[in-house]
């Protein structure tokens, strides 16, 4: 759940947060973990889908839930190169069910 707030355009303490930081915060959320579990899977997966997909509502930051999604993706990918233990999940295939949001 990490980002959930940074979605909104601000981070855990209401400040503002950019995507870019996100993905910083992101990739040093994945090296915590990496370096106390040096050679456990880890699986990434993307927010489901909100609302805010549906609206195709921006946060105050400029940014859609999908933007954030593909930085999930990027970061892993780039990871999973030199990571053979990390994986991605589309949270979006989870669920992705327009009728619960109504």
């Amino acid at each position: 759940m990490l980002g959930t707030n940074s979605f909104g355009g601000g981070d855990a303490t209401g400040n503002r947060e950019t995507l870019a930081q996100y993905r910083d915060k992101y990739g040093a959320f994945l090296d915590a973990i990496r370096a106390k579990h040096p050679a456990n899977p880890i699986l990434c997966i993307t927010p489901i889908l909100t609302r805010q997909d549906i609206l195709h509502q921006k946060n105050k930051s400029g940014d859609l839930p999908q933007d954030y999604r593909n930085a999930i993706q990027q970061i892993v990918d780039q990871r999973q190169q030199r990571d053979h233990n990390l994986y991605f999940l589309d949270g979006l295939k989870l669920i992705n069910d327009r009728s619960i949001l109504w």
